[in-house]
This record gives structure tokens, sequence and C-alpha cells, in this order.
């Protein structure tokens, strides 16, 4: 079964969303919200995954809040510190967000980040870990690649061995401290190195979806 949740709550539980009936009996209705709602330990669910939904909009890349009847409530974040205002299109929010109202047929390169909140939950509370093998290449109307933050920067995840993560740097600069005893090649000229799971900062899966 799938099912919106909320976060892992802070007694290792979430609580589960349906707005249709689920057919289920431990699922109780919720008159007030019109919602079907169950609460059940993180530890029984095979994943729980935070996601985000980015676009480019008017050359704009942003986060989209919410869908309602074909139009999209877009936020871009303005970075102050480099000169960048918003758009002439986009109302200020505050000092660092622009909002504006766009039909969904205008998005492009429609983009997810799913966040997988076991990792966290594992890295900060010592849960069970389940970590999935990475996923990469083309699946149906998406490409796949799972991603993870190591010392600052930001890695594709090769493997996974034990307890360990092998990575591979993305940018376009090489990190600062790769160096010929702490990284090993790869083929196409890239290089990659094992750390343990727990120096990793996030664990997920970017979904860069193709639309028409």
């Amino acid at each position: 079964m799938t099912a919106r949740s909320t976060n892992v709550l802070a007694d290792g539980t979430v609580r589960l969303f349906h707005h249709s009936d689920p057919g289920d009996d431990r699922f109780t209705k919720r008159a007030e919200h019109d919602v079907w709602e169950l609460t059940v330990r993180a530890a029984e669910c095979s994943r729980i995954d935070s996601v985000q939904t980015f676009v480019r909009y008017q050359g704009c890349f942003c986060m989209v809040n919410h869908i309602v009847d074909g139009v999209a409530h877009l936020i871009f974040i303005c970075d102050e510190a480099g000169g960048t205002t918003g758009p002439s299109t986009f109302s200020r929010l505050d000092r660092d967000f622009w909002v504006t109202d766009a039909p969904v047929a205008e998005l492009l390169d429609w983009q997810e980040i799913h966040e997988d909140q076991h990792f966290m939950l594992w890295r900060w509370r010592g849960a069970p870990l389940p970590v999935r093998p990475p996923r990469f290449g083309r699946h149906g109307d998406r490409t796949l690649s799972t991603r993870a933050v190591w010392d600052g920067h930001l890695y594709a995840v090769k493997e996974i061995q034990d307890s360990a993560a092998v990575l591979h740097h993305l940018g376009n600069r090489s990190p600062k401290h790769r160096s010929a005893d702490r990284y090993r090649a790869w083929p196409l000229g890239e290089h990659a190195r094992t750390v343990p799971l727990a120096e990793l900062t996030t664990y997920h899966e970017h979904h860069h979806l193709h639309t028409t």
C-alpha cells in the first residue's frame, strides 16, 4: 500500500493518509479533514520519502509548492548575496523568496528530489537502516540517479558495500581533497571513494521527469 504521510515523528511513528476509503479497517475516518488516517511505526514502512518538486519557468529554477486545477504555485529562492533578484512576473514574498502562479503546461525540466527518511531516522536516532541499492538509468518517463552529500560535496552513489558507500563526485571541479590514495579510478575517467554511511549527511534519489 502507498499513502501520503507525515515526516517521521519524535516517537518513531508516521501518520498515513488517504483521501478516499483505502479499504483497510486499520484506517480511521477523520470527518473534520475528510481523510482516512493510520499511525504506524516507521520501521513497518518499506519506504518513507520526503519529495520536493522543481521546475524551470521563464528561465528560473523554481520549487513547486502545490498544484490546483492545472495551475502551479511556484517559489523562486532569491540569492541576495549574489545580486540575484526575482523575475518581473513574480511577487516578492519576503527578502529571499519570490512567488507566482503558472499553468502546468508552461513548466519545463521537471525534477524531483526523494529524500530517504529512513536514512535520516537511522543517522540521528540509531533506528534500523533499510538502505536500498542505488538506482540509475531510464525508468519509464524518468531518469534516476542516487545521490548523497559527504564532506559538503554532492556525489553520485555507485554502490553500497556493507555499511559503506562508493561515491563519485558531481560537479565541474574535483573536490580539493582528491588524491591517489583516497580515490580509485572508474571507467570513463571517473574517480570514486568509499566512505562509511554514517558520514553521509543526505541520501536521496534524483528523478528527472521527461515530459512533452
